[in-house]
């Protein structure tokens, strides 16, 4: 994945989490939301995430239930689950479109290597 040739999309950051890790970072940064900056990267073929981008419906509303303590951060980027959980079906949708293409354009070399799948 050199760079983020071939790539483009949009995610709607759902943020529950108010820490901030420092690491020293190589590679190009394609998502970085307004509160939790370096969120993923490629270097390569190399693919690093520190997000999910492959959510479901019920796995968010079940996150947002079972962590909804925690949710209630007055931190800027820390949501509310409610907000986490409004128009969930359109934003997750939204969210599997792009992590459908994101995962494609990581497995395009290995695809275009084996015969298999030809």
């Amino acid at each position: 994945m050199p760079g983020s040739r071939g790539f483009s999309g949009r995610i709607t950051d759902v943020t529950a989490s108010s820490r901030v890790d420092s690491h020293e970072i190589r590679g190009l940064c394609f998502l970085y939301p307004s509160h939790c900056l370096h969120q993923a990267f490629a270097l390569d073929n190399i693919l690093a995430l520190q997000c999910h981008v492959e959510m479901t419906v019920p796995m968010v509303r079940e996150w947002a239930g079972l962590y909804r303590d925690e949710l209630d951060d007055d931190a800027p980027g820390v949501q509310t689950a409610t907000e986490i959980t409004a128009d969930l079906d359109a934003r997750i949708h939204a969210a599997q479109r792009v992590a459908d293409r994101l995962y494609l354009r990581w497995l395009r070399p290995l695809l275009a290597n084996d015969t298999r799948m030809a």
